[in-house]
């Protein structure tokens, strides 16, 4: 709901209440108010409906596509890692999108606070995840093994934390905070709800007699 635009109302009806700033059909018995401005009520409805907090089924379908998307882009990221060696803004920033995008598919558009936390979390694994396949590459390349299940827990658990290993080697462990911020910063700009105050119904009789 980020891209709503509001035009302005002529008042041409009869009720005294201009056209819908949404779709600009005439508004007859009812409407609402969006930031003040008359919607009729098909697109109050839709406005409410984008606004509201997914329920807990829709939240879960949110989080399982984010997961998805997660996934592929680590196998995207990691494939870029291992050809140029470079972590690079863009990726991540795509990265935070992809998966902020398809966390909203999965609520069927809705978002907020925990739609946000879920894609912020996914986007940072995915990120992570990313340099882990690269080392897990880098192994096989090496004709190294890792032993046992374990191993490899523990190679992912570093993978996790490599963000903030790296602060202790100066600009360049600085530049990788950054380069992650960057993605996590996009994935929560595209879960969030737009900040629209939605009010009514009301009576364009009232309007009227006003």
């Amino acid at each position: 709901m980020d891209d709503i635009q509001f035009e302005k109302a002529e008042f041409s009806n009869p009720s005294g209440v201009g056209p819908c700033a949404m779709c600009g059909a005439r508004i007859l018995a009812t409407y609402w108010q969006v930031n003040g401005t008359a919607v009729c009520p098909n697109c109050g409805g839709k406005v409410a409906a984008a606004v509201a907090t997914p329920s807990d089924p829709m939240l879960m379908r949110g989080a399982l596509f984010a997961a998805g998307a997660a996934l592929a882009s680590a196998i995207g990221y990691a494939g870029i890692l291992i050809v140029t060696n470079y972590e690079l803004a863009i990726v991540s920033i795509a990265v935070g999108w992809l998966v902020g995008q398809a966390a909203r598919k999965g609520t069927n558009g809705q978002g907020g606070r925990p739609l946000q936390v879920i894609a912020v979390a996914a986007t940072y694994v995915a990120i992570c995840s990313s340099v882990f396949l690269q080392s897990l590459w880098e192994l096989y390349r090496t004709d190294r093994v890792i032993a046992n299940l374990s191993g490899y827990a523990m190679v992912f658990l570093i993978s996790m934390g490599r963000p903030f290993f790296e602060l202790k080697e100066g600009l360049g462990g600085i530049l990788g905070i950054a380069i992650l911020v960057f993605g996590l910063m996009q994935a929560w700009k595209q879960t969030g709800n737009a900040k629209l105050t939605l009010t009514g119904p009301f009576s364009t009789e009232k309007a009227v007699q006003a």
